[in-house]
């Protein structure tokens, strides 16, 4: 458990979260409970997109089976399988918590959402009108903020700046236009290739339909995978044989399995480094700082880049597109000091420290807490600003649902 406790970053944010009031065992058991999705099956292939995210954020933050209950045997197309403890199912099954999207009543238990997702909108709490299909992007969004919902009520996170939060959001997305620029696309370069990355590629995936007609890719990461991102990166499927291999190189497979021309670069770029011959658009989700202001200053025609907090009791999540000259816009990444958090005294904790050189409480501390319900909201919500037509950013809170969207524009 002690090596768990280290890597694992939703138990280490869980931890974190909560001072270390509550024991790991505790964590362990309150994630272990069973979550069905449902469906109506008149609509699943419209909320196919908001299905799928959603069962690999489940089976990714849960440890209990994921039931999904919306008249399909089997995943009719996905960027990557889902794991086994995903079930589809033809009927309702007992389960511990239960997520309605597109049905449901008023009145219904705690341990059910009810929620929808239609064009330019998603809804907790309640329905919306069918008349609007959602795109992707809308469907990415409500995975995410259910995603989160879940590990929320299955955690015992509790409500912060509740009074704030309302049973819609408005997603400022022009699909028209999105589709028209994807269209016009001829690819993409993608700096990082782990949770956000793997999330902004995911949700291309699917405004593409499954196919990106030959578009490039590069694919750009030094890294190689270890078995604990499996449970932060979407496209990281059980029983693949993607441990330890390098990230540029598996991704590479991956997406030219989705009909993508992807040529995968396991180099970490530096300052100098110029995007020279890869497509303009970049796709930008690394873990620091310093190597979004490198991207800044590579020649990128627009940039795509979002980010996650670390704080899994005010989730938070953020994101910027920058068109044409984005080098004047580095400041925008600048280094944030980090803090030690406040762990109380438990023998998990003193476990960690009497490892030799306190190596393990070393490595706790110094993973970065984060769940793939974050990335999957922020690439969603950064497709939504590209949609437009001007530079722009903004952050969002994902608890208490659903805190209002802080947008800006840059000029």
């Amino acid at each position: 458990m002690s090596a768990e406790i280290a890597h694992d970053r939703i138990l280490n944010g869980l931890l974190k979260g909560f001072g270390g009031a509550v024991l790991p065992e505790e964590f362990e058991s309150r994630l272990s409970k069973s979550i069905e999705i449902v469906v109506p099956p008149m609509r699943a292939t419209e909320l196919w997109p908001a299905i799928w995210a959603l069962a690999s954020i489940l089976e990714r933050q849960s440890r209990g089976l994921v039931f999904v209950n919306a008249g399909i045997a089997q995943a009719p197309f996905a960027p990557s399988p889902l794991g086994p403890r995903v079930k589809f199912i033809d009927r309702a099954t007992p389960s511990d918590f239960k997520i309605a999207v597109a049905t449901g009543t008023a009145g219904h238990p705690a341990s059910t959402v009810v929620a929808d997702a239609a064009a330019g909108r998603i809804a907790v709490g309640g329905l919306l009108s069918p008349a609007s299909k959602p795109s992707p992007v809308e469907c990415f969004a409500l995975a995410g903020y259910l995603g989160f919902r879940a590990l929320a009520a299955l955690a015992g996170i509790p409500s912060y700046r509740e009074d704030f939060a309302s049973g819609i959001l408005e997603i400022p997305v022009d699909a028209m236009a999105l589709a028209e620029s994807l269209q016009a696309s001829p690819g993409y370069t993608c700096v990082g290739l782990g949770q956000v990355g793997q999330a902004m590629l995911a949700l291309l995936y699917f405004l593409y339909h499954g196919d990106f007609g030959r578009r490039r890719l590069n694919l750009i990461d030094p890294d190689i995978f270890v078995s604990e991102n499996q449970r932060t990166q979407i496209l990281l499927a059980e029983q693949q044989p993607w441990l330890n291999a390098a990230k540029a190189t598996y991704m590479e497979g991956l997406c030219r399995s989705w009909n993508a021309k992807a040529l995968g670069e396991s180099e970490a770029i530096t300052w100098g480094w110029k995007r020279g011959s890869r497509p303009s658009i970049g796709l930008v989700g690394p873990h620091d700082f310093e190597t979004r202001r490198m991207a800044c200053a590579a020649k990128f025609d627009a940039m795509i880049e979002c980010g996650v907090g670390t704080n899994f009791l005010q989730p938070r999540v953020s994101w910027h597109v920058l068109r044409g000259d984005a080098e004047r816009w580095r400041g925008l990444f600048a280094d944030r000091e980090a803090r030690s958090p406040e762990v109380a005294e438990a023998n998990w904790v003193r476990a960690l420290k009497a490892s030799p050189g306190a190596c393990g409480w070393v490595q706790f501390l110094g993973i970065s807490a984060t769940a793939p319900c974050l990335g999957v909201a922020a690439a969603a919500l950064a497709m939504a600003q590209f949609s437009q037509s001007v530079s722009g950013g903004g952050t969002a809170g994902l608890w208490s649902q659903l805190l209002p969207l802080q947008r800006f524009a840059l000029t």
